[in-house]
């Protein structure tokens, strides 16, 4: 259904633009006339999703142009109203395109939010995701949210969280042991995926076909506005400065990092990963 995607439509681009903002003039004057064109379309209208078809439909003209967030309309209740507009297109592209590389004053939203939730300090507008809290072997569960069983003493727990502020998110995640204390074993488990993950940081295409054995899902994806923001950018290009992605191989440590013009910058570096620090933040 894709009702709530044309109702936000608008907002995210004028959303997009405003944030890449501020840099030039030239987005200044993309996001006026953006900005005048919605509103000579619908006004100042705040459009009920379940108003949404009916209001296109007299909107539709084949002189009228409908921008969609997605272009995956097959068999929505959009298609049947394609042939009533000059044409339409899907935008996803090139609001990911507008949020891929981050302005000065968004790698600072960055680093803000970042830094908030390395330090577990309060002020955050809202969780930026529901988090994953696992332990023991429900932990090898990606996005486990189930949250309803007993953490024995000698568990390992994940704990993947994040936090969203003025519009920015974070994404961390850290294991530790709920005993306070590592064992043997799950201290040669973390310490082996700890160097995986320093070696990420550093040289992420020289580890890449390891780590992805360790975690199916990818070792990373973009951050930004979203969690997982800028999907239909590939993952498999050259990265210019001002990207914001994670580094997260496995059992699993996560952290948010951001390309700078001589390197990356750990935007939650604050947060320990060190097995004896991590054993040190948990004696009582």
């Amino acid at each position: 259904m894709l009702r709530p995607q044309i109702s936000r439509v608008l907002s995210q681009c004028s959303m997009s633009l405003h944030r890449s903002r501020i840099a030039s003039s030239e987005y200044s004057i993309r996001r006026d006339r953006l900005a005048t064109s919605v509103s000579k379309t619908v006004g100042n209208m705040v459009l009920p999703t379940n108003k949404t078809i009916e209001v296109l439909g007299k909107l539709a003209s084949k002189e009228t142009v409908l921008f969609l967030e997605t272009s995956d309309w097959d068999g929505s209740d959009i298609a049947s109203l394609r042939n009533s507009f000059a044409s339409v297109h899907g935008i996803r592209t090139h609001i990911d395109q507008l949020r891929f590389i981050k302005s000065k004053a968004e790698i600072e939203s960055m680093r803000d939010v970042c830094g908030m939730g390395a330090q577990f300090r309060r002020g955050a507008d809202m969780l930026s995701y529901p988090p994953v809290v696992a332990a023991g072997d429900r932990a090898n569960t990606i996005h486990y949210l189930d949250a309803n069983q007993t953490i024995d003493n000698g568990d390992c727990v994940l704990v993947d969280a994040g936090c969203e502020l003025d519009g920015y998110v974070s994404d961390i995640t850290r294991s530790f042991p709920i005993s306070g204390h590592w064992t043997d074993h799950q201290r040669t488990l973390y310490e082996a995926l700890r160097y995986v993950h320093e070696q990420l940081l550093t040289y992420a295409n020289d580890v890449e076909k390891l780590a992805e054995q360790l975690c199916p899902h990818h070792v990373s994806h973009y951050l930004g506005m979203d969690v997982h923001d800028c999907a239909t950018i590939s993952r498999d290009i050259d990265l210019p400065e001002g990207v914001v992605f994670t580094i997260e191989p496995g059992f699993r440590i996560e952290d948010d990092v951001a390309t700078t013009s001589n390197g990356i910058e750990v935007l939650t570096d604050g947060v320990p990963r060190l097995a004896d620090e991590l054993e040190y933040l948990m004696d009582p």
